[in-house]
């Protein structure tokens, strides 16, 4: 009968640094702080586990033939290269694909349970198992109030995977250690994203750097010239000290102008191992503008200046905070010059507050203040959480159609725009459907829906309609055809029948988040069943 210790054995000898086994029982505790912090607006934009605690926090919903779990953990610091004085900073976790180290011995730990007849799975970072559980059950290592999994001489500086097997494996001993009074990762947050409750995600700089989506203004300062990962509570952590002082010394050298220049296809693949959500590029890219404005170095703002006419909005929007930020009054003749050219409501906003940073920096700093407040605060204020959904031309044109749906309302003023409903409903924004209204050159309205994190190209939507041009329509005219005010447009229920064009990807998704009719009033329903009942044509509208 195979024992645990030639388990483990197997394991170190393969390279791990500690091998642990415990049962694959359900994770209570685990579970009910997953669901307490969803519940509570602490899991912010984080998705990952949060999407399915009831899965990720149970084994055997995946695996029902799961009777033990094998946590192996590794020392990655040795393979990563060190913050670089200049240019781009990334995470030493992520600095190259630290999870492959973990292969050798988690292959030779499946191969020793196979040849003893058991089954056996191997899950790395996925979202079906919470592995720091795993590993603090198992025993090789203890919860550090980072949330991260402590271990003696490594602290938080290890990579982790788990093999399901089985086989019934007798288990390792709980590791008896903990932070007791230690407290040095709190205040070392540059946002004061750790408390004695864990974390709270809606101010954390890593996740931020993980999510799609406009990052709020109040985050943007304190990313530095980070691109992905965060590294302060780690450096800050004591029993992890001894790992940092023998780390690689080789700089992770990212110049920006060399990250600003690259193409999108460039950037994927030289961080192909990163988390990119729907892999879109203009996410890694928007983070390395933050940075680059945070940088203020030699050169940055002629790098920054082009991405003010990029075709995404949501790089023009950052860019314009980005050279406020690096050229403080210098950059107004060119925020000025793009506020007459820009039709984006969402940038020239952005534009706009750019302009105040330079201008009037007591006004902005107020503004900041605010948006801090807004952002890791309530999205449901006093009131609208328990408040009655409006009965809306669209709600009575949904219910008519027989589709069922589930309603959401939130504080517009504080979240607007898709990104912002997005981040009040802790969702994905590609999940939330904008509803935009567009004038043709022929004088007929269309209305395109799209993807919340994505744009609509003018010149493929006016290339299916067969006209020369569109242009997205006065906010007076959109009225006229929909019936509705601007920010509370649905597809549902127009005063007027419009043409109508949904991009590809929006049937894709299993749940979409569309407007009902009034501001901060969203309702959930199936693609199928809008797509049914409106029958819009399913075209390829996003910018590329």
């Amino acid at each position: 009968m195979l024992s645990s210790l030639q388990v483990v054995d197997t394991g170190l000898s393969n390279g791990a640094s500690a091998v642990g086994v415990c049962r694959a029982d359900r994770f209570e505790p685990e579970l009910e702080t997953l669901l307490a912090h969803r519940s509570s607006g602490r899991s912010g934009p984080l998705h990952f586990t949060y999407e399915d605690p009831e899965v990720a926090s149970d084994v055997a919903r995946t695996f029902p033939w799961a009777r033990s779990l094998v946590a192996v953990s590794i020392d990655y610091l040795p393979h990563a290269r060190s913050p670089a004085p200049t240019g781009a900073v990334v995470g030493r976790f992520a600095s190259s694909d630290h999870y492959r180290i973990l292969d050798q011995p988690m292959t030779a730990i499946v191969e020793l349970l196979v040849g003893a007849g058991g089954r056996a799975e191997v899950l790395v970072d996925d979202n079906r198992l919470l592995d720091r559980a795993v590993a603090i059950r198992s025993g090789i290592g203890w919860r550090g109030l980072s949330t991260m999994v402590l271990s003696p001489g490594r602290g938080p500086w290890t990579v982790l995977g788990t093999v399901v097997t089985d086989l019934e494996l007798d288990e390792s001993e709980p590791m008896k250690r903990g932070c007791g009074t230690c407290t040095a990762c709190l205040p070392a947050c540059p946002t004061s994203a750790l408390d004695s409750s864990g974390l709270n995600a809606t101010r954390c700089l890593s996740t931020w750097l993980q999510t799609g989506g406009s990052i709020p203004h109040w985050i943007r300062p304190h990313l530095g010239r980070r691109i992905y990962g965060c590294d302060d509570c780690l450096t800050s952590c004591p029993p992890g000290q001894p790992a940092l002082r023998i780390s690689s010394p080789l700089p992770n050298q990212l110049p920006f102008e060399e990250l600003l220049r690259a193409s999108d296809t460039e950037l994927l693949t030289r961080f192909a191992w990163w988390y990119v959500p729907h892999r879109d590029p203009r996410i890694v890219r928007r983070n390395i503008v933050i940075a680059a404005g945070n940088s203020r170095e030699v050169g940055v703002e002629e790098e920054i200046l082009p991405y003010l006419d990029h075709r995404s909005g949501l790089l023009r929007g950052h860019s314009a905070w980005a050279l406020a930020t690096a050229a403080g009054e210098r950059s107004a003749p060119y925020l000025v010059d793009r506020l007459e050219l820009e039709t984006d409501q969402t940038v020239r906003l952005e534009l706009l507050l750019a302009l105040q940073m330079v201008e009037d920096p007591q006004a902005h700093a107020e503004f900041l203040v605010h948006d801090e407040k807004a952002r890791t605060g309530d999205p449901y204020p006093a009131g609208v959480s328990g408040k009655r959904e409006p009965v809306t031309t669209a709600i009575r044109a949904i219910r008519n159609a027989g589709i069922d749906y589930e309603p959401f309302l939130f504080d517009y003023d504080r979240y607007p725009g898709a990104i912002g409903a997005a981040q009040a409903l802790g969702i994905d924004p590609h999940l939330t459907v904008k509803t935009i209204v567009f004038e043709a050159s022929d004088g007929q309205g269309v209305i395109a829906l799209m993807n919340g994190d994505y744009e609509v190209s003018t010149k493929a939507l006016a290339r299916h309609l067969g006209v020369k041009t569109v242009k997205p329509a006065t906010a007076d005219r959109a009225r006229r055809w929909t019936g509705y005010e601007f920010g509370g447009t649905s597809p549902f229920g127009t005063r007027e029948t419009l043409r109508l064009v949904a991009h590809t990807e929006i049937p894709t998704i299993e749940t979409i988040y569309l407007n009902a009719g009034s501001r901060g009033f969203l309702v959930a329903i199936n693609p199928g069943d809008m797509i049914r009942v409106l029958e819009p044509a399913i075209v390829d509208l996003a910018v590329r």
